[in-house]
């Protein structure tokens, strides 16, 4: 390559462009592009870039701003500027990140799959007890002892005769304003809404179309209405309860005494006096 080649690709390397170099050296821009070209096909090169990078050390930004008559700036860090193409080191960085983030997508999803199946079926949200050992057939049960959701189940034995496995026939508890049942044992209808469920407790009635829920164990039938004296007084007094659905009826021994009288007084607990009269909470159903 002549003096003149190497000069102008010297430039190149510093950041200049094919005008500023024709600024510079009081040439063409058409004679600066050609001497380049002659460069490049003296020596095979791809581009002229390439080249330059070749035959001139890159200081692009501090020859630019000289040739402008511009001082350049201190070098000091900036959140915007790349520093150049990723080392290897870098593109270890960047590829860690990806695979980090895929594995906390892959870990949250597992994790709200686990807490979906580990979840209870129905209104109510805590583990099913087990039965009292002394039992060997159905029964009513506790399922918590916390008075903020009071909660009781009627267990039978697992209908596939597995031992010492009982499923919740029944499930009533009392959460908020609201008492929830669920029972188990009734067909749903091929239809929405659903033919109404009545629950009775001595002579009274709450009525209205059920949700009907799929399950391993077989579909429920579920919904809610207002905690209120009305349910709660019989209840306590041990009235029998039973289930009306599509022309069939479920009943149910009576709850025994310690056991439906702390249901009673902890769901009685949630809501105010006043809203729970007789004739102040409606018998809607939801």
């Amino acid at each position: 390559m002549t003096e003149q080649e190497r000069r102008l690709l010297t430039l190149l390397a510093q950041g200049h462009t094919a005008k500023t170099i024709a600024s510079a050296e009081g040439l063409s821009v058409n004679v600066v592009n050609e001497r380049l070209r002659s460069a490049r096909r003296k020596t095979g090169a791809v581009s002229s870039r390439e080249l330059a990078r070749l035959v001139g050390p890159q200081t692009s930004q501090e020859n630019r701003a000289k040739f402008f008559g511009i001082e350049p700036a201190p070098d000091a860090p900036h959140p915007g500027r790349r520093r150049g193409p990723a080392t290897g080191a870098g593109r270890w960085l960047v590829g860690s990140l990806i695979v980090m983030s895929g594995i906390l997508v892959l870990v949250a999803v597992a994790t709200w799959w686990v807490g979906a199946q580990a979840r209870p079926e129905g209104p109510v949200r805590m583990p099913m007890p087990l039965p009292n050992l002394a039992e060997t057939g159905p029964s009513w049960q506790a399922v918590t002892a916390d008075s903020r959701y009071p909660a009781i189940t009627y267990l039978i034995p697992s209908p596939d005769g597995r031992a010492g496995v009982f499923v919740p026939q029944v499930i009533l508890s009392c959460r908020d304003i609201s008492m929830s049942l669920t029972v188990r044992g009734f067909a749903p209808q091929p239809s929405w809404p659903q033919p109404d469920l009545t629950m009775r407790i001595g002579t009274v009635d709450r009525v209205g179309p059920p949700t009907a829920v799929a399950s391993a164990t077989g579909p429920t039938l579920g919904y809610k209405f207002a905690i209120a004296d009305e349910v709660l007084q019989p209840l306590g007094r041990g009235e029998p309860v039973s289930f009306i659905f599509n022309g069939e009826t479920q009943a149910f021994p009576v709850i025994p005494e310690a056991l439906r009288s702390a249901f009673v007084t902890n769901c009685a607990a949630l809501v105010h006096p006043g809203m729970r009269r007789r004739g102040a909470a409606g018998d809607r159903v939801w």
